[in-house]
């Protein structure tokens, strides 16, 4: 993990200088949390997912096995998590059979 941080020495009015410490860069919760994830994931479906490393955003997509499909867990509002399946066959015209 990587802290990016400033460091300075201040003096208000005739006090003795102190240390101030201001955070510029900190590790990215949402990449920790998907790589503990892909972790499990990994261990309890073997082959399920070739991924290695979460990514910093709120989102992180699993192949579903089949073209047009994807498995998505994601932060939503208020502190909830939600899985999806996003269906994205590119032709709306076209039908899919969901059945195997």
């Amino acid at each position: 993990m990587f802290f990016g941080v400033k460091a300075e020495v201040l003096r208000i009015g005739d006090s003795l200088p102190a240390p101030n410490f201001d955070l510029i860069v900190q590790p990215n919760a949402y990449e920790g949390f998907f790589t503990g994830l892909l972790a499990k994931v990994k261990q309890r479906l073997p082959g399920f997912t070739s991924g290695s490393k979460g990514l910093p955003q709120n989102w992180f997509n699993f192949p579903a096995g089949r073209t047009g499909f994807v498995y998505s867990a994601a932060f939503a509002k208020q502190r909830q998590m939600r899985v999806e399946l996003y269906i994205d066959v590119g032709d709306a015209d076209k039908k899919v059979d969901c059945t195997r």
